[in-house]
């Protein structure tokens, strides 16, 4: 008896399962935990790497675009190290047909560390590092990267030809602020002295490195992207930061200064820390969440167009979330809120960023949204990149099915979500 009402169940998930896939009615019907982590299973069963993992050590952060067809994967790589952050990380473009990725796919070196192009010369033994994609008007690829040049953190650009599979050389990408018409380098001094104009005196963040982590967001405005600023430590309840909203009007050739949540006034039991936002805009408000090293993931809210923000708080005490500190994605969706992040069980046996969580709701705090897609994977599952392309989803993370390292960062995989 027992054996026959585990049959039936299983074959009923099946079903149910299969049900939700084909109607792509996933975002409104009711998903218990166990067919959410079961839609996940199926994930992991159809993923394909698109990173090179003949030769790479380590991969990381991945960035996901899809045009014509064709999906564009930028993300950082490794040949020598497993450590993010040393000497030999460059980063790469993966290209490939979205519907047979592993026989088409071709990776490109896009930016490396020591490399002397006709534009510019790459400091030894420096990271390139987060690399961020948009699509020209013309049709071009454009990534951009930061990269070190005389031991100075910059931002370059360069753009890719579908049709020629070449790349144009590295140009320096150029920043601004929206009051005025003085234009620099997009380098880390200029971004600092922005906030400092921005916030006068009032902001006393430590600011020692620069990294474009979230996805573009397209408005009628422009295209805006979030900078994460800040210090980062091996002590990493010392460390500090915010995310900067940056727009563009030219595809990431150069971007004016918007504003930033500032996370001195955290509740002081965390760490002044609003990292790795991943936003949107929602009629007149901009939501954005942020990654906290010790809080989990907090909220921010803006009403004047991304300028100012709310004081960020944490969603882990407002919503009981278990969250732990992971890049985030943040999507508007018909008339509710998609979001992925990584929860605090430590299913792996290497690294607790095992667990990601995709979560749907028409709840803009995000209290209440259930989650629709648990993915457990235990070679590492973080650092999601979600893509829309003609009404369907597509996903690309950071994962290691050969254990190279504890922090499981081996190589890139990609999936259709079922929504």
């Amino acid at each position: 008896m027992k054996l026959l009402f585990i049959t039936l169940t299983s074959a009923l998930l099946l079903s149910c399962t299969e049900d939700l896939l084909l109607s792509q009615s996933l975002l409104d019907t009711k998903v218990e935990p166990s067919m959410a982590i079961y839609i996940g299973n199926e994930i992991i069963k159809s993923q394909k790497t698109i990173s090179k993992i003949e030769t790479e050590v380590y991969a990381h952060d991945s960035k996901l675009l899809i045009h014509n067809g064709i999906g564009y994967c930028a993300y950082y790589s490794n040949h020598t190290s497993t450590n993010e952050g040393a000497g030999g990380q460059s980063v790469r473009l993966s290209v490939f047909d979205i519907n047979n990725p592993v026989a088409t796919k071709k990776i490109y070196d896009v930016f490396e560390e020591s490399h002397v192009y006709s534009t510019v010369k790459l400091d030894k033994n420096t990271p390139c590092y987060t690399p961020v994609l948009f699509k020209t008007a013309d049709g071009k690829i454009r990534i951009l990267s930061k990269i070190y040049v005389n031991r100075v953190q910059r931002y370059y650009y360069r753009d890719f030809n579908p049709e020629t599979a070449t790349f144009t050389d590295p140009q320096v990408c150029k920043i601004g602020n929206s009051n005025s018409k003085e234009v620099g380098d997009f380098d880390l001094s200029y971004v600092k002295g922005q906030i400092k104009s921005a916030f006068n005196d009032n902001y006393k963040l430590s600011t020692d490195f620069m990294f474009a982590t979230s996805e573009p967001v397209i408005t009628n405005e422009g295209t805006y992207i979030g900078l994460t600023l800040g210090k980062f430590t091996e002590d990493w309840k010392t460390d500090e930061g915010t995310t900067v909203i940056m727009r563009t009007k030219d595809a990431g050739k150069s971007f004016e200064f918007i504003g930033t949540p500032n996370p001195t006034g955290v509740v002081s039991k965390y760490n002044k820390q609003a990292v790795e936002g991943a936003f949107l805009f929602n009629n007149n408000e901009v939501l954005m969440l942020g990654r906290n090293s010790t809080a989990g993931i907090l909220l921010t809210k803006s009403i004047d167009g991304a300028n100012t923000f709310t004081t960020p708080y944490s969603l882990n005490d407002s919503c009981s979330f278990k969250t732990i500190g992971s890049k985030m994605n943040f999507i508007k969706i018909r008339d509710g809120f998609l979001s992925a992040w990584n929860t605090t069980e430590n299913f792996g046996k290497f690294n607790v960023r095992t667990v990601l969580e995709i979560r749907y709701g028409k709840n803009s705090n995000i209290c209440g949204n259930e989650a629709k897609i648990i993915i457990k994977n235990e070679f590492g599952c973080h650092y999601p990149s979600i893509y829309k392309y003609e009404d369907s989803y597509y996903i690309t993370y950071t994962t290691d099915s050969r254990r190279l390292n504890k922090n499981s960062t081996g190589e890139i995989v990609f999936a259709k979500l079922p929504f």
